[in-house]
């Protein structure tokens, strides 16, 4: 212990984090020629430092939320495309009818199901699109943790995106119910 006695402040936090890990992993080898510690390579590739740990428990926890953000999403996308198959369920029957026998009525009614197939295809766009933010921004989060980088402004962007056409999404919803509900 003389020699650390000799060294500078920061040698010696280096030194003794060495030791510290040397006493940690039997993979650690001393160097009589430099009288140092190295740790190969492979130590670094194998063994995970404790830290990364709690760092991509974390990361896990906040993708908790937005996981459950997308199981949502899924459900309003299950509903739109029931209602879009019933929607085009009809016009095709509608569309059977020869043009003698169609009314005024069934035209009116084939332009209201026109109006509504175009919203609920333009609110399962904009769901879909936010699903696909939402899992984009968890990527990015856990790109982060592992690549130690600072993705905080990426995930909030696709997050707030998400949030955005989610919004849009639902309005269009909104709009085609409207319309089915002044045709019935």
């Amino acid at each position: 212990m003389r020699e650390l006695e000799q060294l500078s402040d920061v040698m010696k936090a280096n030194v003794l984090i060495l030791l510290g890990y040397a006493a940690l992993t039997p993979s650690c080898v001393w160097d009589r020629r430099t009288n140092t510690f190295f740790l190969p390579l492979t130590t670094f590739l194998i063994m995970p430092s404790l830290t990364d740990i709690p760092t991509v428990s974390l990361a896990i926890q906040q993708a908790v939320a937005p996981v459950f953000l997308l199981t949502g999403i899924g459900s309003i996308l299950g509903v739109l495309t029931n209602r879009l198959g019933r929607a085009v369920d009809r016009s095709r029957r509608l569309s059977e009818i020869t043009a003698e026998r169609m009314r005024n009525s069934s035209q009116s009614e084939m332009l209201n199901l026109a109006k509504r197939t175009r919203w609920i295809r333009r609110a399962i766009t904009l769901c879909t699109l936010s699903a696909l933010c939402v899992c984009l921004s968890i990527a990015a989060l856990f790109m982060a943790v592992q690549l130690r980088f600072d993705l905080s402004g990426a995930v909030s962007l696709l997050f707030i995106a998400a949030m955005l056409a989610l919004i849009a999404g639902l309005l269009c919803f909104l709009r085609e119910i409207v319309l089915a509900t002044r045709a019935a």
